[in-house]
């Protein structure tokens, strides 16, 4: 029988704080999970930090329908993630097929003093992924802006 706890073999509702999410919520968290997050758990060998999931009051995020998740690894810097999703995202293969983005978007943030938490944010929205890469510039004050890079 199936732990209905558990997205997949190593991710649970619980990290996403979504135990008592929607269905439809709970459906893009297992996609999310099915086609990002377990691939690159299993290519990296180690565990992943979910940092932030469902966040449903967040009206400007695809954190509020369970299409994205903000995590980390512990000793790898964000750069390092980003990096390393870069170098194993053809390898992967996950829905969507050889000619689709494998994510919607990858963001990553770099610790600054202003801001010491570092995380990947990934998100997937299926056939719609537009597999963007974008670096979030945190300043001390003032708005983040993203820019397009490679990390």
């Amino acid at each position: 029988m199936t732990d209905p706890n558990f997205i997949t073999k190593n991710f649970r509702y619980s990290e996403f704080d979504a135990e008592h999410a929607p269905a439809d919520v709970k459906a893009n968290l297992h996609n999310l999970c099915t086609a990002v997050l377990q691939p690159l758990r299993d290519a990296l060998g180690r565990s992943m930090i979910v940092t932030s999931g469902y966040r449903p009051g967040d009206s400007d995020s695809d954190h509020r329908n369970g299409k994205a998740a903000d995590v980390k690894v512990a000793g790898m810097s964000s750069r390092e993630l980003a990096a390393f999703v870069e170098d194993v995202r053809h390898s992967i293969d996950t829905i969507g097929g050889d000619d689709a983005p494998w994510y919607d978007q990858l963001i990553w943030y770099d610790s600054t003093d202003a801001h010491p938490d570092t995380h990947v944010h990934l998100g997937w929205r299926g056939a719609q992924n537009r597999g963007m890469l974008l670096h979030a510039i945190r300043p001390a004050a003032g708005k983040t802006h993203y820019e397009r890079t490679k990390p």
